[in-house]
């Protein structure tokens, strides 16, 4: 899976292209008296090709495969974050850990991480919410149960997904898009329709 999701990377949306080098040692086995067989020294056998699918057998395969049922967000962590955002990668380290961790006490420990690395994040950058966002009063924040933060959290995912049919292609990279749709994953998962 991790492979196949490098793959979709570097592929980029283009035919994927697989440079394959084979390199192995095979034998023959002959009759020898009409009882055992015996076996040749070995023979070095190699190759390189590259094969290129066309996309639409490629996404085909994937989909037989059952690959594209599932989504493998990739984040690309900097070696060398900068030193203000130490606190941020340390946290969201942390998250990824405890994620790794699992059951209950592990999901508990990756969500308190994540909310740590934003509000770390927070104390570097203050969100700019743009004309008409008003950040709630604490009592308010306060009073909204799970669901009503996830419908928040739906709401402006489809804020931000509000452009795509009203700007052109090039306004938009992968990484928008794998943004949108691991938080679109995400949400569907915890809501179980």
């Amino acid at each position: 899976m991790p492979t196949l999701a490098y793959i979709e990377k570097c592929r980029d949306g283009q035919r994927p292209q697989l440079k394959l080098e084979l390199r192995a040692e095979g034998c023959w086995l002959l009759p020898y008296q009409n009882q055992d067989r015996i076996r040749t020294a070995p023979l070095w056998i190699g190759g390189k090709v590259i094969l290129t699918y066309p996309k639409e057998v490629w996404i085909k395969m994937l989909r037989d495969m059952k690959f594209s049922e599932n989504v493998l967000l990739e984040i690309p962590l900097p070696s060398t974050p900068p030193t203000q955002w130490d606190k941020v990668w340390s946290a969201f380290l942390e998250a990824r850990n405890a994620l790794e961790q699992g059951g209950p006490t592990g999901w508990k420990s990756c969500v308190s991480a994540i909310r740590l690395a934003l509000e770390e994040w927070k104390s570097i950058e203050k969100e700019e919410m743009g004309p008409g966002g008003i950040t709630p009063n604490t009592n308010d924040l306060r009073s909204r149960n799970k669901q009503q933060r996830y419908d928040n959290l739906r709401w402006h995912l489809i804020q931000c997904a509000h452009l795509g049919p009203h700007s052109s292609a090039e306004d938009w990279s992968r990484d928008d898009a794998m943004l949108l749709l691991a938080t679109l994953s995400a949400l569907l998962a915890v809501r179980k329709p």
